[in-house]
């Protein structure tokens, strides 16, 4: 829901920012130690909850979808979010006559009368931010833009009236066919849930192109639009080159004559999208480009220090390296799959009287959380520093705090633990047959039971329970078509 308050203004960092309604009623600028804290969460089980019920602990595991760790990227984020915020605000204060001038004509040549405070010069820019999926863009942006209020009501300022409202910023997902028009009207939709009852008028159809961007800058300009974030770039890719062009124009004029900044947010497949012309490449990385991929090796130990204590299992499995650099290697580094697999490990033993964590279990895991984007992931490349067999320095040696502290019950060296879950492999000697047929797109075969297959584990002789069910396969094969 969009966060909506009355103006409350505040004395400026900077000189400049006084007197200036739009910037003064934005969050105050905080050092980068505190932006860090807007990112992170921190918190462990407890012996307590290790001692519930499984069918608990289960749903205990899901608190994990709320993990968050402070990468130096998102510092990086919200620093350029901030600075196009202010920057594009400085020349549009509505309480001087370039304010008013840049609210009421579309360009400063439309009359002879120039304001005698000066005309109004654009200060908007483009940044971007692209990465693998999983690597967190959407929950940086979002949870960057989470920290200014939508929209702010603005009704008195220096004891002067000033009814207007300030819109701080708007995101929306690129539309596939990269229509105008459908870009006017999603913008449209986003203003009309961001501003609540308010209604806006709907959206005529426009005789051209011209049209339709100067509608929407009026629109946008009558908001005090603060930045446009443009998530899912990547939809460009589905429309027509012509359309694309028309597109990224707009978008272009709403930056060099609005000046509206755009945070572009899109996977890596986006990049070519704004390259295909040195003026669109020169725009996207005018404030800046943020790249965000694996986790850095160095950064690595950090995070999984934070996420590993996050753990339901009835007895702790402390954290090594071997593990560490397992889940490194299944995830490739993206936090996203990191915590989807870690979650799925414990899912895995969660009841089945051995909780224990291995190098098995994350594999199993990686199989049963990543079935769909297991071709896709392992394409990701690792940084050139890690190798497959090596992946990131050893937590003491990057000096954070052991986490076999936590340990109570110790995980196995070598053992293998117990296995009663039908969908882990039951035959350690034909684990990598197993394993390579599964990844490859294996399912329970059409008219198997898989009920059945799970209560055989409880009769005497399985062979001849299973023979009785019709669901074992008497066919003889040979070897050679094993193959």
């Amino acid at each position: 829901m969009a966060t909506r308050i009355d103006a409350q203004y505040r004395e400026g960092e900077l000189p400049e920012y006084n007197g200036h309604p739009l910037i003064t009623a934005l969050p105050p600028i905080v050092p980068d130690r505190m932006v860090n804290t807007l990112y992170s969460t921190k918190w462990s089980s407890s012996n307590d909850e290790r001692d519930a019920p499984a069918h608990l602990r289960l749903k205990m595991v899901k608190r994990l979808k709320q993990f968050m760790f402070p990468l130096p990227e998102y510092v990086d984020l919200f620093r350029s979010i901030e600075d196009a915020l202010i920057t594009g605000y400085l020349p549009k204060n509505p309480t001087t006559p370039t304010g008013q001038h840049y609210l009421h004509y579309m360009n400063s040549r439309d009359t002879s009368a120039q304001p005698i405070s000066g005309a109004f010069c654009p200060t908007g820019s483009a940044l971007s931010l692209f990465g693998e999926s999983g690597a967190g863009k959407s929950f940086g942006v979002l949870r960057t833009l989470e920290q200014y209020p939508q929209v702010i009501v603005h009704n008195e300022f220096a004891g002067r009236p000033l009814p207007l409202k300030q819109v701080t910023w708007l995101r929306l997902e690129c539309p596939t066919a990269a229509s105008v028009s459908g870009f006017a009207t999603a913008v449209l939709d986003q203003l009309g849930k961001a501003l609540g009852g308010d209604q806006l008028e709907r959206y005529p159809t426009p005789r051209s192109i011209h049209e339709a961007g100067i509608y929407i800058q009026r629109r946008l300009r009558s908001l005090w639009l603060g930045i446009l974030v443009l998530d899912e770039l990547q939809n460009l890719s589905i429309g027509k080159a012509d359309l694309r062009a028309h597109f990224l124009n707009l978008l272009l004029i709403l930056i060099n004559e609005a000046g509206v900044p755009v945070l572009f947010c899109g996977n890596n497949e986006a990049r070519p999208l704004l390259q295909d012309t040195l003026r669109n490449a020169r725009r996207a990385e005018d404030a800046g480009q943020i790249n965000l991929g694996p986790i850095d090796p160095r950064i690595w130990p950090m995070f999984v220090q934070e996420l590993w204590p996050m753990q339901y299992t009835s007895s702790v499995t402390s954290l090594d390296d071997t593990l560490s650099n397992k889940l490194y290697g299944l995830s490739r580094g993206l936090p996203s799959f990191a915590v989807k697999i870690y979650m799925k490990a414990q899912e895995c033993v969660i009841g089945t009287g051995e909780e224990t964590i291995t190098s098995d279990v994350l594999d199993e895991a990686y199989l049963a959380a990543c079935n769909l984007s297991a071709k896709r992931l392992e394409d990701v490349p690792l940084p050139s520093t890690v190798s497959e067999e090596d992946i990131g320095p050893a937590a003491h040696e990057a000096g954070i705090d052991d986490t076999s502290k936590l340990s109570q019950t110790p995980a196995p060296a070598t053992s293998e633990p117990p296995i009663a879950d039908i969908n882990r492999v039951q035959h350690p000697e034909f684990k990598s047959l197993i394993l390579n047929t599964r990844k490859n797109g294996f399912h329970v075969p059409l008219g198997v039971d898989t009920d059945v297959l799970r209560s055989a584990l409880d009769q005497p002789d399985p062979y001849l329970f299973l023979a009785s069910k019709d669901q074992l396969l008497t066919d003889l094969y040979t070897s050679d078509s094993l193959m």
